[in-house]
């Protein structure tokens, strides 16, 4: 008897394993980049501007960091800058930008709606 529910713990947690990563890979499709675009379109504001502000090391072993720009608009123009932490490659120094444009724009109260 105490074999069964193991198992079946067991079988229920694989289940759930299976569903999780499934729910994982769907949302690692989706990066932050695409999320900005999409919060800004949301908002009818401009869509955001990245840009390599810095190159750094040997060319065998360069780290990027980039910057985004997020113009919001409501009753005065506001531009929101996010730097990258050096990252080992563009897109990667991109991404983290963006995420950092996200996780300040949630904390000023604009997020993406849920479809």
């Amino acid at each position: 008897m105490v074999g069964g529910p193991v198992k079946q713990e067991s079988t229920t947690e694989n289940n759930s394993t299976s569903a999780g990563s499934s729910t994982k890979d769907a949302a690692r499709k989706r990066s932050a980049k695409a999320d900005l675009h999409e919060l800004c379109a949301q908002e009818h504001w401009k869509q955001p501007v990245f840009e390599c502000c810095n190159e750094e090391g040997p060319d065998h072993n360069k780290l990027f960091t980039f910057k985004v720009l997020v113009e919001t608009e409501e009753e005065s123009t506001a531009v929101l800058e996010c730097f990258s932490n050096p990252r080992p490659n563009k897109k990667a120094a991109a991404e983290d930008a963006a995420e950092g444009a996200l996780w300040c724009l949630k904390h000023m109260g604009y997020q993406l709606k849920k479809q």
